[in-house]
């Protein structure tokens, strides 16, 4: 299957379906129809009537506080269908949380459309995406995020579509009741256009066990208070600051852009060439720098990464967040140098180097 939305830890998977198995109108045992007209074909699932279906098991976490991560992929996106996902919902589909797509054709070669959040028959915030070109073909990933925080009553909605890198979130939900469930929504576009899915996945989120999936899924920014689904690409900016020209000037303000990897689940960029391999030889002073951005259970730090040069010229460990913001998901591991000429590592020790992480 594709992406998650980062590490599957042991029992917080609730359930997954890639759906390649022999055509019908039978989901089978895992599934329950709630409502529409729903069908196994080609390896996908597809709504041919507007409706819901429900995972059969219920997820119940040792907790006293509900959360999920759920994904489906999108792999032939149609206007004039609504995809939607469902969670936490009781086994009639009566009461639930939910995010739904709903594709459009604002101008020639176009897509866009509206991506919303809410409860119930509730609306609790829509997007107007950005529209992209459809020159590529009409695949997405879906991804909603659900969970309470530490028991307090209030809840954290958010989604994103990866082909928009955009995303929709409230960080205020309402008193999250545990229902439970979770499943899919479509409408389909009529004359025989179904709302197609694959990959459906579903996981326990960290916010009731701190070992279940949070990457892409929370960043919180105490200035704000904003929750939202992590995009696929961002932007790290180096600085540096000090009394090591060199290093000033090779590096100060670059830019590298981190692009989500599906097979590690990381974001991944390099500095490439690297303006300072020609003056500063060494181990460490290749033609090319990599940057791994990933989730880390223990690890606490922010939007801004700030990393002190040490004796040894070793920057992969030391770092520390700013007092803006607090992004726990987050962590930046790079390989700067090792063994660089003293040309490089003179006044090091007044020098400090940091690197935004912002989105693009």
């Amino acid at each position: 299957m594709g992406r998650r939305c980062c590490c599957a830890a042991g029992g917080c998977k609730i359930g997954e379906d890639a759906f390649n198995r022999t055509d019908s109108t039978n989901l089978g045992t895992d599934w329950d129809e709630v409502s529409g007209s729903w069908e196994i074909k080609d390896n996908e699932l597809h709504c041919t009537a507007d409706g819901e279906v429900l995972w059969i098991k219920r997820h119940l976490s040792a907790k006293q506080w509900p959360s999920f991560v759920i994904s489906v992929d999108l792999p032939n996106v149609q206007v004039g269908c609504v995809y939607g996902i469902i969670a936490n919902s009781d086994d009639a589909c009566t009461s639930y949380h939910w995010c739904k797509y709903t594709p459009s054709t604002p101008g020639p070669g176009q897509l866009g459309g509206t991506l919303a959040i809410g409860k119930g028959g509730v609306t609790i915030d829509t997007l107007t995406l950005t529209p992209i070109s459809t020159s590529s073909p009409n695949v997405d990933k879906l991804i909603l995020c659900l969970g309470e925080s530490a028991g307090s009553g209030n809840g954290i909605l958010s989604a994103g579509l990866d082909s928009y890198d955009q995303a929709v979130w409230t960080p205020d939900v309402d008193v999250i009741e545990y229902n439970g469930y979770c499943g899919l929504y479509g409408e389909d576009g009529g004359e025989g256009v179904p709302a197609e899915f694959d990959n459906f996945w579903a996981s326990e989120a960290w916010w009731s066990n701190t070992e279940c999936p949070k990457c892409r899924c929370r960043c919180y920014d105490s200035g704000n208070g904003d929750h939202r689904v992590l995009p696929m690409t961002l932007r790290l900016i180096w600085n540096v600051e000090g009394d090591n020209q060199t290093l000033i000037d090779c590096f100060d303000l670059a830019e590298i852009t981190l692009t989500w990897d599906n097979a590690t689940e990381d974001w991944r960029g390099s500095l490439n060439p690297n303006p300072c391999a020609a003056s500063c030889s060494g181990s460490g002073f290749d033609d090319t720098i990599d940057f791994r951005l990933e989730c880390a259970t223990e690890t606490k730090i922010g939007h801004t990464l700030f990393i002190d040069l040490d004796e040894l010229g070793l920057y992969s460990d030391e770092m520390s967040a700013d007092g803006d913001s607090d992004c726990n998901p987050l962590s930046l591991i790079f390989h700067y140098k090792d063994g660089a000429n003293v040309a490089c590592e003179q006044d090091e020790n007044n020098s400090q180097m940091w690197f935004e992480v912002v989105e693009p």
